[in-house]
């Protein structure tokens, strides 16, 4: 089975919150709406009780916003459906488009060293949020104070995913300590 985290070979999707019908149609709910190859995607692996079980895409309809409706083989009823709610889909990093130098999986900046343009180490991403507008990287010093950056051109100046490290520019008032 392949393993999840930074560099591994499967990629959180989305999740299933609930069936659709009786014949054990689920909608999936991305986690990056712009997710536009999900319906390229031949198999998923989904995240049950006993591990990642991986799972023949029947069918993929788009619905609005993030939703897309699901059809997985061997979930033909809707009780077997109703026992996959809530649970994380996967994919395949192979089956993922490539990354270019813009746009990276969230996945793979977990644990990047995020570094001021001047040199000044500000800690490791150690999660990242959604807020509508822009992503934000969760990033924690030595101390564990945790500091919030836009993911916008405007600080986030490079991603080096292979020397494991963010370039960021900070803007005035990001930084508690600064007095403006």
């Amino acid at each position: 089975m392949p393993e999840r985290g930074r560099g591994s070979g499967l990629i959180p999707l989305g999740r299933l919150t609930k069936t659709v019908g009786l014949r054990g149609e689920l909608r999936l709910k991305l986690y990056n709406p712009q997710s536009e190859h999900i319906d390229s995607l031949r198999a998923v692996y989904v995240v049950e009780q006993g591990g990642e079980v991986k799972r023949e895409l029947q069918r993929v309809l788009p619905l609005k916003g993030a939703m897309v409706r699901v059809q997985l083989a061997q979930i033909d009823s809707l009780q077997r459906a109703q026992e996959l709610i809530g649970c994380e889909v996967l994919m395949h990093r192979d089956d993922a488009p490539a990354d270019d130098e813009d746009r990276h999986y969230w996945q793979d900046l977990v644990g990047l060293q995020v570094v001021e343009h001047d040199g000044r180490t500000l800690g490791k991403v150690t999660d990242l949020l959604e807020t509508g507008a822009n992503d934000v990287l969760v990033v924690r010093d030595a101390q564990g104070r945790e500091l919030l950056l836009p993911n916008i051109p405007q600080v986030v100046l490079e991603v080096l995913p292979e020397q494991g490290l963010i370039r960021v520019r900070l803007l005035p008032g990001l930084l508690e300590d600064d007095e403006a």
